[in-house]
């Protein structure tokens, strides 16, 4: 397989994020670039609240 170069014009690069924490940050920083974000029963309520993410 051919190795893959690395994009430098991205600055920022694509985040896999589990847990409420790291979820919340991501959503609330518009300058991050989001790829998956696993949501679990216990911050639904919390991601729920919050503006921006009317996905629920």
């Amino acid at each position: 397989m051919k190795q893959q170069k690395h994009n430098n014009r991205k600055k920022n690069t694509p985040y896999y994020l589990w847990g409420i924490h790291s979820v919340i940050a991501a959503i609330n920083n518009k300058n991050r670039i989001l790829m998956k974000i696993y949501v679990s029963r216990n911050n639904l309520p919390i991601l729920a609240k919050l503006e921006g993410f009317d996905s629920l």
